[in-house]
Protein backbone atom coordinates (compact mmCIF):
# COMPACT_ATOMS: atom_id res chain seq x y z
CA UNK A 1 0.00 0.00 0.00
CA UNK A 2 3.42 2.08 0.70
CA UNK A 3 4.08 2.02 -3.30
CA UNK A 4 0.81 3.01 -4.28
CA UNK A 5 0.49 6.20 -2.22
CA UNK A 6 3.83 7.25 -2.63
CA UNK A 7 5.18 7.33 0.80
CA UNK A 8 8.03 5.09 3.14
CA UNK A 9 7.00 2.12 4.34
CA UNK A 10 10.07 1.29 6.96
CA UNK A 11 12.46 3.18 8.98
CA UNK A 12 12.30 6.34 10.96
CA UNK A 13 10.94 8.25 8.04
CA UNK A 14 7.68 5.36 8.19
CA UNK A 15 4.67 6.98 6.52
CA UNK A 16 6.24 10.18 5.32
CA UNK A 17 5.93 10.93 2.01
CA UNK A 18 8.69 9.87 -0.74
CA UNK A 19 10.26 12.63 -2.65
CA UNK A 20 9.71 12.31 -6.37
CA UNK A 21 11.11 13.79 -9.43
CA UNK A 22 8.85 14.86 -12.23
CA UNK A 23 8.87 16.74 -15.29
CA UNK A 24 11.43 15.73 -17.32
CA UNK A 25 12.11 17.16 -20.09
CA UNK A 26 11.34 14.10 -23.70
CA UNK A 27 14.29 13.83 -25.90
CA UNK A 28 14.44 15.65 -28.18
CA UNK A 29 16.09 13.57 -30.85
CA UNK A 30 14.07 10.42 -32.05
CA UNK A 31 15.43 7.08 -32.74
CA UNK A 32 15.28 5.83 -36.30
CA UNK A 33 17.13 2.65 -36.31
CA UNK A 34 15.79 -1.12 -36.45
CA UNK A 35 15.10 -3.04 -33.00
CA UNK A 36 15.38 0.26 -31.00
CA UNK A 37 12.86 1.81 -28.59
CA UNK A 38 13.06 5.03 -27.00
CA UNK A 39 9.72 4.93 -24.35
CA UNK A 40 9.21 7.59 -21.42
CA UNK A 41 12.84 7.96 -21.14
CA UNK A 42 14.30 4.88 -21.28
CA UNK A 43 15.82 3.18 -24.46
CA UNK A 44 16.69 -0.06 -25.46
CA UNK A 45 18.78 -1.45 -28.15
CA UNK A 46 18.55 -4.51 -29.40
CA UNK A 47 20.51 -4.02 -32.59
CA UNK A 48 23.72 -4.37 -30.51
CA UNK A 49 25.62 -7.74 -31.61
CA UNK A 50 29.12 -8.55 -32.09
CA UNK A 51 30.81 -11.76 -33.41
CA UNK A 52 31.67 -14.83 -31.33
CA UNK A 53 35.01 -14.77 -32.22
CA UNK A 54 34.98 -11.22 -31.68
CA UNK A 55 37.17 -10.97 -28.27
CA UNK A 56 37.41 -6.94 -27.88
CA UNK A 57 34.11 -6.48 -29.00
CA UNK A 58 32.75 -9.02 -26.29
CA UNK A 59 34.55 -7.34 -23.90
CA UNK A 60 32.98 -3.42 -24.76
CA UNK A 61 29.57 -5.03 -25.07
CA UNK A 62 29.81 -6.29 -21.51
CA UNK A 63 31.36 -3.49 -20.19
CA UNK A 64 28.48 -1.21 -21.33
CA UNK A 65 26.03 -3.59 -20.35
CA UNK A 66 27.66 -4.08 -16.74
CA UNK A 67 27.88 -0.40 -16.10
CA UNK A 68 25.89 0.43 -13.14
CA UNK A 69 22.95 2.94 -13.78
CA UNK A 70 24.32 5.62 -11.37
CA UNK A 71 28.18 6.32 -10.65
CA UNK A 72 28.85 6.18 -6.91
CA UNK A 73 30.67 9.14 -6.97
CA UNK A 74 28.09 11.55 -7.63
CA UNK A 75 25.04 9.56 -5.29
CA UNK A 76 25.59 11.00 -1.81
CA UNK A 77 23.00 11.67 0.95
CA UNK A 78 22.23 15.44 2.48
CA UNK A 79 21.78 15.95 5.94
CA UNK A 80 18.09 14.92 6.13
CA UNK A 81 19.11 11.30 4.74
CA UNK A 82 17.96 12.18 1.45
CA UNK A 83 19.81 10.65 -1.87
CA UNK A 84 21.49 13.44 -3.81
CA UNK A 85 22.05 13.36 -7.90
CA UNK A 86 25.30 15.26 -9.55
CA UNK A 87 24.51 15.73 -12.85
CA UNK A 88 27.08 15.75 -15.30
CA UNK A 89 25.37 17.95 -17.00
CA UNK A 90 22.65 20.36 -15.83
CA UNK A 91 19.31 20.01 -17.20
CA UNK A 92 17.69 22.90 -19.90
CA UNK A 93 15.19 25.04 -18.77
CA UNK A 94 11.66 23.76 -18.86
CA UNK A 95 9.81 26.42 -21.85
CA UNK A 96 7.27 28.71 -20.48
CA UNK A 97 3.79 28.42 -22.19
CA UNK A 98 2.10 32.22 -21.91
Amino acid sequence: MAACTYRIAFGPRAGQKVLTVQGAMPRQTELKQTLCADINGFSLHAAVRCAADDRHALEQLCRTITRPALANERVQTNAAGQVVLKLKTAWPAAPRIW
